[in-house]
């Protein structure tokens, strides 16, 4: 199966976690910080179908599919969630969960993720596992507090 990688590109991030190494030894305590934030956005982004832009519309092929299969919520329109005809992809996010000291791994073990992900021949990516400028700026503000002394320290 292949898996979807997500990487957090900041390079102020990565200033701040070599600071962080070098004064707790760890990432640990940095990670259980902010992998909430991490998942409150992930979980944003199937809430309003996309963000920063909104997903592609289905289409009309898969529309008429979820209404013969009776999954198709009538007379909500637009609003109808893309990605969550059952809900198992979004109830699959954080089933996947590895934490160590150097390293945090977070994502789902949906076989459908990738193609979701990143789209196909025939299907528009929809990226769900997408972090925003305001999480990075958020997961800057909590780096920097544990390489320059205001958490971490027990």
């Amino acid at each position: 199966m292949a898996d979807v990688t997500v990487r957090l590109d900041s390079r102020e991030v990565e200033r701040l976690l070599t600071a962080m190494v070098h004064r707790l030894g760890t990432l640990r305590s940095f990670f259980e910080a902010t992998w909430p934030i991490l998942h409150r956005s992930v979980m944003t982004n199937f809430r309003v179908g996309g963000r920063p832009a909104r997903w592609q519309a289905l289409a009309p092929a898969t529309v008429k599919a979820r209404q013969r299969k009776g999954t198709w919520r009538t007379g909500v329109g637009s609003d109808q969630p893309i990605l969550q005809e059952y809900g198992q992809l979004r109830q699959s996010i954080g089933s996947v969960f590895r934490m160590t000291d150097t390293a945090l791994e977070y994502g789902t073990n949906d076989r459908r993720a990738i193609w979701l992900q990143e789209g196909t021949s025939r299907m528009p990516a929809r990226p769900f596992l997408l972090f925003q400028a305001e999480d990075v700026t958020q997961i800057t503000a909590v780096a920097a507090a544990y390489a320059f002394g205001t958490r971490g320290m027990s």
